[in-house]
């Protein structure tokens, strides 16, 4: 009896230590500072009722956002999809997007780095 008992503690044991290494936000923080950070990038985001695409540098990684830069010349490109509407193209030097409306963020593949500042 005694032995299950140690094993059953044991087992509570493993699964709080992963529970407490385990945290969604922070993990999706890191694999993007690991990943994709001075990396283009394409960010699909919620904003104010509307689908959002945004494609640049992702420059910056706050605790609450991220923030894509223009790259190689090229404008930030943001497509905005409407309902039924079709898609609507806007260009920004850099935008920064609330980590809590971010939906995925893709890599552009072959993974392009961003240039020197």
């Amino acid at each position: 009896m005694a032995l299950e008992e140690e094993k059953k503690e044991q087992e509570l044991k493993n699964n709080e230590i992963e529970l407490q290494a385990f945290k969604p936000m922070m993990s999706f923080r890191n694999r993007l500072e690991q990943r994709y950070e001075e990396k283009i990038v394409t960010v699909e985001f919620k904003c104010n009722g509307f689908m959002k695409k945004a494609t640049g540098c992702l420059h910056k990684i706050g605790s609450d956002f991220v923030e894509l830069y223009e790259f190689k010349g090229k404008k930030v490109k943001i497509e905005i999809y409407g309902s039924g509407n079709g898609v609507f193209t806007e260009y920004a030097e850099k935008i920064i997007i609330p980590l809590e409306n971010v939906c995925a963020v893709e890599l552009k593949s072959p993974p392009d780095h961003c240039p020197e500042c």
